[in-house]
């Protein structure tokens, strides 16, 4: 008789039913299984795109410096100037950048930014390959990275509650930050192979490859369009939520008395 009871305990919690004890009288409670959520695809796109983006920002901060060392001989200086470049352009254009994205499209910044930083970066190794190349021009590409990267930030902190549901903004963003320890702690590694294998200047083009695979990503990442709601007037009778409208008991006036 034990048994059979304890077995239909386990066939309980199993399904999901919380049992009260024995005698207490409680009601029998249904607790829903928990799995993991189930994203939109356009978040699936956009995240792809940050993981991307993020890659090829740390990939160029680890580039460039070697691109100055091995085909330009710079100096101890001038390599720390270009390690902190990107860094203090983004401190330096955060608080204009903000109204700045504030007042365009979310979307496009993003996008606009990818292209950019590809643009900038596709200078190194074409510089590089015509005899072009030299430290201020490198200190160039790093600062106008660095702010596109705070614009490309910027813009896609302010889009993600477009793409999720307020439920599930914790657990998209914890997905984000998880995502970006596994990219930080890859990316560097990364960079520096390819920079033995391919040379600085090819690393750099590898990375400019990676802004463009964002852009396209981006791109695929679209706000399903919402129901236009008419906004009701206050103190329309119609309205739920105004107290003086009209119900049934009180759609007739009352009869006047007699004189």
């Amino acid at each position: 008789m034990r048994g059979a009871k304890d077995n239909a305990a386990g066939r309980a919690l199993g399904a999901g039913l919380h049992l009260p004890a024995m005698g207490s009288g409680a009601p029998v409670r249904h607790i829903s299984p928990s799995g993991p959520p189930h994203f939109p695809p356009a978040f699936q796109w956009l995240f792809a795109a940050d993981m991307v983006s993020l890659f090829g920002s740390l990939i160029s901060r680890t580039a460039l410096p070697f691109v100055a060392i091995l085909f330009l001989n710079a100096r101890p200086y001038e390599v720390a100037l270009l390690g902190v470049a990107d860094i203090v352009a983004g401190f330096a254009s955060a608080l204009l950048l903000g109204a700045w994205v504030d007042r365009w499209p979310k979307r496009r910044v993003m996008v606009v930014a990818d292209l950019s930083r590809a643009v900038l970066l596709l200078t190194v190794p074409v510089s590089a390959s015509v005899g072009w190349l030299s430290v201020p021009l490198l200190l160039f590409v790093a600062l106008a990275c660095g702010v596109f990267n705070v614009a490309f930030e910027l813009a896609y902190s302010a889009w993600l509650p477009r793409l999720v549901p307020q439920g599930q903004l914790l657990a998209a963003n914890s997905r984000i930050a998880a995502g970006q320890a596994v990219v930080e702690t890859a990316s560097f590694g990364v960079g520096g192979w390819l920079v033995q294998w391919l040379s600085a200047p090819v690393a750099v083009f590898v990375d400019a490859l990676s802004y463009l695979g964002s852009a396209l990503l981006i791109g695929r990442a679209r706000v399903a369009p919402q129901a236009s709601v008419t906004p009701i007037e206050p103190g329309n009778p119609h309205d739920p939520h105004n107290p003086d409208r009209l119900n049934d008991s009180h759609a007739t006036p009352p009869p006047e008395p007699a004189a």
